[in-house]
């Protein structure tokens, strides 16, 4: 039986290295695309399984930030007392849905694409966002009748100046990845942000 040649013997640890060197390199760049969906998570104040769907709502508000200067919401009030406002924006059919729910709970400010309309995603997306905005306080409980101004204050975040029936204005601040007003504020009722 041939010996082996010293030569072959020193190569013999430096593939081994870059065997396990490559494995762990290929390990790492197979994750980055769920290291970028935890950061995006993290980023957006959204649960993971809901990133895709965080940036498609903001996607949707960028799409429509004019709506509210050519359509009018349609109030309607449940038999549970929730408060919903439906806006159907004429220029590409997509629907902003307004929703109080009685007792105190968050109000949420979500659309629904035209495009996804027929999709399961929108339906469970509204669902789950309205069962984990259900544990949070908001000052107001009613919905908007007339949005005056509205304006981006960084990614991700609105401001919407809206009036309410009783003639009180205040400034929301939404996160449009979430869809979640943040903060509602008084505010005069001059129509510019």
């Amino acid at each position: 039986m041939p010996k082996p040649s010293s030569d072959r013997k020193s190569l013999s640890p430096f593939w081994a290295r870059f065997a396990k060197a490559s494995a762990f390199v290929a390990v790492f760049l197979s994750a980055v695309p769920t290291y970028q969906q935890w950061f995006k998570s993290f980023q957006f104040n959204v649960p993971f399984r809901n990133v895709s769907e965080a940036e498609n709502q903001d996607e949707l508000w960028q799409e429509n930030k004019d709506c509210y200067k050519q359509a009018t919401p349609i109030q309607v009030k449940t038999s549970t007392n929730d408060a919903l406002s439906v806006t159907v924006c004429p220029a590409t059919g997509d629907i902003l849905l307004d929703v109080q729910r009685a007792g105190g709970h968050q109000q949420i400010t979500r659309w629904i694409g035209l495009q996804n309309i027929e999709t399961t995603a929108v339906a469970s997306g509204i669902l789950s966002t309205t069962a984990f905005a259900a544990e949070a306080p908001i000052e107001i409980a009613q919905v908007p009748t007339v949005v005056l101004c509205q304006r981006f204050l960084g990614p991700g975040l609105l401001l919407r100046r809206v009036k309410f029936a009783n003639g009180q204005c205040v400034d929301q601040q939404i996160n449009t990845y979430s869809g979640l007003v943040v903060s509602t504020v008084p505010a005069s009722c001059v129509p510019n942000c």
